[in-house]
């Protein structure tokens, strides 16, 4: 009995340990994802400003806009940035919770790791104590 004990010791560590490689390559891989689509999205709206703008620098513009006035040009770009302002801010109370959650979680795991430890500690002292009669009859 104790060689499928030795054997399941030996090899859950292999496991883990490897799942552990494959998992930070997978982390890696959706990380390097969600930068190429940042970086996509940054360039296409780069281009589409470039466009726009050249577009309504043209004065030779077939479809030229109406004369928009000069308060009116104000406001879209004072609620320009302040949408700006406003997802930058959204986006920092975003990380921060989430920060907090993901410590949370690791402070969990900790205490659960040591809970189990603990446990174990528990049960192999009480069958210690429980085969020591035993062993002293023997």
């Amino acid at each position: 009995m104790s060689e499928i004990h030795d054997v399941l010791s030996e090899n859950y560590p292999r496991l883990s340990d490897e799942y552990a490689k494959a998992h930070q390559q997978h982390v890696k891989a959706i990380l390097d994802l969600q930068q190429q689509y940042l970086e996509s999205i940054k360039a296409t709206v780069k281009a589409a400003m470039s466009v726009h703008k050249e577009y309504h620098s043209n004065p030779n513009t077939q479809y030229s806009d109406p004369n928009i006035s000069k308060i009116r040009m104000e406001n879209m770009i004072e609620k320009s940035n302040e949408y700006t302002t406003n997802a930058i801010k959204w986006l920092n109370i975003q990380n921060q919770f989430m920060t907090r959650a993901i410590e949370a979680s690791k402070e969990y795991a900790k205490n659960y790791n040591s809970a189990v430890e603990i446990t174990a500690d528990y049960y192999t002292d009480m069958l210690k104590a429980r085969n020591a009669p035993i062993s002293k009859t023997q």
